[in-house]
């Protein structure tokens, strides 16, 4: 995309003479603290001001603690709090896998591979609410899948329905999860005669959340207050059946499913296309086999967590045809779905459990995407984030070389690692933490394997 603003891309920054970089760091680390509480003049419009509030209260306490500190540290200690709010996703996996399969085996190698996920792990570090959204998510499908247990249980409707709320508040994409859960509820209501419990999901729901989306509709005529939803309805000439036949649909998907494997951040980066074949191959076997699954032994948590995904996906649809209405391409990022992923985990390897056993799909899945993972991080974003590579005059990206890392290559590349970030962010902390990266990444390649030991024997 064009660039717009004062700011330099990455590419040109690392050309500048080094005078030059030197004095924008040292500018960027004695910016006044008291700018904060200063409006920009001539500012842009902030795309996080149209989000539903919960994160960002959530994150007002850490904010204001670090309010004395540098700007490079203070991004630092904010990311990492979101990084550790959406960790949650990894053992809530494995309890979710449980309550599905009551098997430890199969639920640490659902958890282990939703966090060898590399896409997910980017995406959670951003100061946003999507590391928020991934938590919550999480959670209230451990909730439903407990509640769908034992329906009469008023305790646990209640906490599905208070984690919806807060799930609304967090992000207006979870307004997919309605759907859904209303089929389920009408299924309890009618066999269980559950009809209280399922009052009460709805009823505490729409109480925590349903001043937002009352505050949208008053101030933009959208439920969900979201830019291009709003933009839209100030667009009729293209209507939303005009823009879904004109949509190139196929090329959609393919920015989506790129978008939900490997994408480097806001520069766009992307490894080579092969290995998004690769994943994409994957990805339709699982599918297939999933449908053959369902049909010779029909099973209602399955069913459940296809529904939920499903109206997922038609929600990212639905913002594509937005996003195409007002932008001219249907570019729906695939990191909208990670609030479910523990739902697309556990419906994969059902799937590919047609082809084989989990006791081989969860370990291999595991040791692809951690290898994606390293390929991506050491080829790709570590050299352009660090200027060892650039964009080319065609747009493309080269891959890094092992001969740029000889001659004094790989401590320049360290170095640099360490500019613009906290005082004790160093260059050997940095090579410290990269080396301790490596030995988790290799723990979480064996763990399934040992694991599953036993039973392969």
């Amino acid at each position: 995309m064009p660039w717009q603003g004062t700011g330099l891309k990455h590419d040109d920054y690392w050309r500048l003479p080094e005078a030059e970089r030197k004095a924008r760091q040292e500018k960027l680390r004695s910016l006044p603290t008291q700018w904060t509480r200063q409006p920009a003049d001539g500012g842009e419009r902030s795309y996080e001001a149209q989000q539903a509030p919960l994160y960002y209260w959530l994150l007002a306490p850490a904010y204001r603690l670090t309010s004395g500190l540098a700007l490079p540290t203070r991004v630092w200690l904010l990311r990492l709090v979101s990084l550790l709010i959406a960790s949650a996703v990894v053992p809530l996996g494995f309890l979710v896998a449980r309550e599905i399969s009551r098997e430890d085996r199969y639920a640490l190698g659902v958890a282990a591979l939703i966090a060898a996920l590399p896409e997910l792990m980017m995406t959670v570090c951003h100061i946003a609410n999507d590391s928020l959204a991934v938590a919550v998510g999480s959670l209230f499908l451990l909730l439903l899948f407990r509640w769908k247990q034992q329906p009469h249980s008023m305790g646990r409707a209640i906490a599905v329905g208070t984690t919806l709320g807060l799930a609304l508040l967090t992000k207006a994409y979870f307004l997919a999860l309605v759907p859904p859960l209303l089929i389920l509820a009408v299924i309890v209501a009618i066999r269980r005669r559950a009809y209280g419990q399922v009052t009460t999901i709805f009823a505490a729901a729409i109480l925590i959340s349903a001043w937002w989306y009352a505050r949208n509709w008053s101030l933009t005529h959208s439920i969900s207050g979201n830019q291009f939803e709003v933009a839209a309805r100030g667009a009729p000439q293209l209507s939303l059946l005009g823009s879904t036949l004109r949509v190139n649909w196929l090329r959609a998907a393919d920015f989506t499913f790129l978008s939900h494997i490997w994408l480097g951040n806001w520069s766009f980066l992307v490894v080579r296309s092969w290995m998004y074949h690769f994943f994409a191959f994957i990805a339709a076997l699982s599918a297939i086999g999933l449908l053959l699954r369902l049909f010779r032994r029909p099973n209602s948590d399955l069913f459940l967590l296809c529904g939920i995904y499903l109206s997922f996906v038609v929600a990212l649809a639905y913002h594509a045809l937005r996003a195409f209405q007002i932008e001219g391409f249907a570019g729906a990022l695939g990191f909208y779905l990670f609030p479910i992923v523990i739902a697309e985990v556990i419906l994969a390897v059902a799937g590919l459990q047609t082809i084989a056993p989990a006791p081989v799909i969860l370990p291999a899945g595991v040791l692809c995407f951690t290898a994606l993972e390293l390929f991506g991080m050491c080829f790709y974003a570590i050299p352009y984030y660090t200027g060892f590579i650039a964009h080319l005059p065609n747009g493309a990206i080269p891959t890094l070389r092992i001969g740029q890392l000889q001659a004094g290559g790989l401590p320049l590349l360290i170095d640099r690692l360490a500019v613009n970030k906290p005082p004790f962010l160093t260059a050997p902390v940095i090579a410290a933490l990269w080396l301790l990266f490596i030995g988790a990444t290799f723990l979480l390649d064996t763990l399934p394997y040992f694991y599953y030991h036993r039973n392969i024997k």
